[in-house]
């Protein structure tokens, strides 16, 4: 929670306004599932990109979601490069791990940013209706699509697969599935 909320103050910094999208393209790791979380505080909708897409498929999925600003696991940085070809509009790239140059150092970003907890009423304007993620189709009868997961939707989804599984506060889950 405290590095959601970093992410939080770190998009509301931006000036990301409700609906604004950011893409994650990061591999599984904890800082991931803070910026999904974190962006989801403010509002702001994460398109969350298959790690495994190259080129082209890569390229259209980062399009779809016009996002001004794209957060990228350094990992994935020669995934990007080559896909970079393709891009009719470049986002802001936030890398966290090992900034490559001409790249924007996120770590550093969030080092600056705080982790209390966000106030009552910053997300009094975000509501079940709104968008809260795109995630995308595998793209195996053409390129990947957007599907637009309301918060609302999300909800579901969340208290479904507590209810299946009885999760409780001391459970721990190992996902061996991409985060993405």
């Amino acid at each position: 929670d405290q590095g959601a909320n970093r992410y939080a103050r770190w998009a509301k910094s931006l000036g990301l306004q409700k609906g604004d999208a950011v893409s994650i393209l990061m591999e599984n790791r904890p800082e991931f599932l803070m910026a999904w979380l974190g962006l989801l505080k403010g509002g702001v909708v994460a398109a969350l990109i298959n790690t495994h897409l190259t080129g082209q498929p890569l390229a259209h999925s980062i399009g779809l979601a016009g996002a001004k600003h794209l957060i990228l696991g350094s990992g994935l940085a020669d995934s990007y490069a080559a896909a970079l070809s393709g891009l009719q509009s470049h986002p802001t790239l936030w890398v966290t791990g090992q900034a490559p140059p001409g790249c924007e150092d996120l770590d550093s970003a969030l080092a600056a940013q705080s982790d209390a907890p966000m106030p009552a009423d910053s997300r009094a304007d975000i509501f079940c209706r709104d968008k809260a993620l795109y995630i995308y189709t595998s793209g195996t009868t053409g390129l990947p699509k957007a599907a637009n997961i309301s918060h609302m939707r999300l909800l579901h989804i969340m208290s479904a697969f507590q209810g299946a599984v009885n999760a409780g506060a001391d459970d721990r889950m190992y996902d061996v599935l991409p985060l993405y």
